[in-house]
């Protein structure tokens, strides 16, 4: 039970940080900064 939620966390993680890198890379800087505003 202990590692499954282990193996979760991290594989959700993984697919965040790879959903917002894959965002950041595709998304001009300029735009970024312009739909943070």
């Amino acid at each position: 039970m202990f590692m499954k939620k282990i193996v979760v966390t991290g594989a959700t993680l993984s697919a965040l940080t790879l959903m917002a890198y894959t965002y950041l890379k595709h998304v001009p800087k300029h735009h970024y900064d312009y739909g943070k505003i």
